[in-house]
């Protein structure tokens, strides 16, 4: 078993890179998500009136039920700069891909077929 979880440890590092960010600072994916029962990827940005209007609902729900059920969340924005990413994000209780892995980005956005926003 725990063969198998430090394989599943590792495959979260490698797709979402070695640090998430937080409220707190940076934080090692692997230490970030290492107990959490279930990862919801939200793909999301400040430009896109769908999201802003689902986002205060599902930080809403996040925060009142989901995480403590075990569920985390990290968001992957698609903004066009780093200022616009930082207050989108001041405004959520979750992880998210650091903005400047845009490559990282691209290619969740590829592994994950995102075709609109917002998308879980």
């Amino acid at each position: 078993f725990e063969e198998a979880k430090e394989g599943s440890m590792a495959a979260l590092a490698e797709i979402f890179g070695e640090t998430l960010k937080s409220k707190t600072g940076d934080h090692r994916t692997v230490e970030a998500l290492a107990a959490k029962g279930a990862i919801a990827v939200y793909f999301s940005a400040s430009w896109c009136g769908p999201c802003c209007e689902f986002t205060p609902d599902f930080a809403r729900w996040y925060v009142e039920t989901l995480s403590a059920k075990g569920l985390e969340v990290v968001l992957v924005s698609s903004d066009h700069d780093e200022a616009a990413f930082d207050m989108y994000y001041g405004e959520q209780p979750w992880l998210a891909l650091p903005f400047s892995d845009r490559q990282r980005r691209e290619a969740l956005l590829e592994r994950f077929n995102v075709r609109g926003f917002p998308t879980i």
